[in-house]
């Protein structure tokens, strides 16, 4: 399991990995998530407070990324005078 963090203003979690099945909870910007399993562009994930479902997977960052995104900020940022 990778840990992520929701990427969207308000993130709809399905109960199966299509956007037209039933929305069981949602997860906010910023909310660090678990991703459980993958099927397609979707993946199933898990809040802090235990809800599970589908979201699309552009819509979640996982950290492994954002570390490298930290990384390129910081190396940036050494090399300013």
């Amino acid at each position: 399991s990778h840990s992520a963090r929701v990427h969207v203003p308000v993130l709809n979690l399905y109960s199966q990995p299509d956007t037209n099945s039933e929305v069981v909870s949602q997860a906010l910007y910023g909310w660090k998530v678990v991703i459980q399993d993958l099927f397609q562009h979707f993946y199933l994930i898990q809040t802090a407070d235990g809800y599970q479902g589908w979201v699309e997977g552009k819509s979640v960052r996982e950290s492994s990324s954002l570390i490298e995104t930290f990384k390129k900020v910081k190396v940036i940022y050494n090399a300013v005078p």
